[in-house]
C-alpha cells in the first residue's frame, strides 16, 4: 500500500494505492502534468481519502475521447453522415 499526495488549487489530497493499481500505474506517477483519478472516496472522522483504482492524464484523455470520435466517423458511414448539431450559447 502507498500513500501519494496529489495537490491542485484548492489544497492537497491524499491518496491510497493498493499494490495492484500501484504496479499498474506507478509508471506515470512521476510525469508532471494534471492526472485524472478515479477510486473511492473515504471520509474517516475529518480526513478524506481517495482509494486510486485508475490514473489517467487530464490532457490524454481529451485526446483519447477525440481519436475515439474520429474512428467512429471513419468506420460508421452513418455517423458520417449526420450534420453536426450547433446549439446556441445562452
Amino acid at each position: 500500500m502507498k500513500f501519494v499526495p496529489f495537490e491542485d488549487i484548492t489544497g492537497i489530497y491524499e491518496t491510497v494505492f493498493f499494490p495492484k493499481a500501484y504496479h499498474q500505474f506507478c509508471h506515470v506517477l512521476n510525469e508532471m502534468r494534471p492526472y485524472l483519478l478515479k477510486g473511492k472516496v473515504e471520509q474517516d472522522f475529518t480526513a478524506v481519502t481517495l482509494t486510486v483504482h485508475w490514473v489517467g492524464f487530464l490532457d490524454r484523455s481529451k485526446e483519447d475521447k477525440l481519436a475515439l470520435k474520429k474512428r467512429l466517423l471513419i468506420t460508421s458511414p452513418l455517423l458520417a453522415l449526420k450534420k453536426p448539431v450547433i446549439s446556441p450559447k445562452i
